[in-house]
């Protein structure tokens, strides 16, 4: 499984180099769901979030990360 989060991050940061932010936001939602407890994916979650002005989802991702 966590073969499959990576890829999950790895098509994140494809998309958000691209400029495409809600692809690289669709990519780590898919990835977090896949892997729950995977606290990397949770930081670039809530990082990106922040980037895309969603404070509220990301201090609860970033929060997740913690409980990871």
């Amino acid at each position: 499984m966590e073969v499959v989060s990576s890829a999950w991050g790895i098509i994140a940061n494809l998309e958000a180099a691209q400029g495409n932010l809600d692809g690289a936001l669709f990519a780590l939602e898919r990835g977090v769901k896949a892997s729950p407890y995977n606290r990397k994916l949770w930081i670039e979650y809530a990082e990106l979030l922040g980037h895309a002005d969603n404070r509220p989802l990301a201090i609860q991702a970033s929060y997740k990360a913690l409980q990871s």
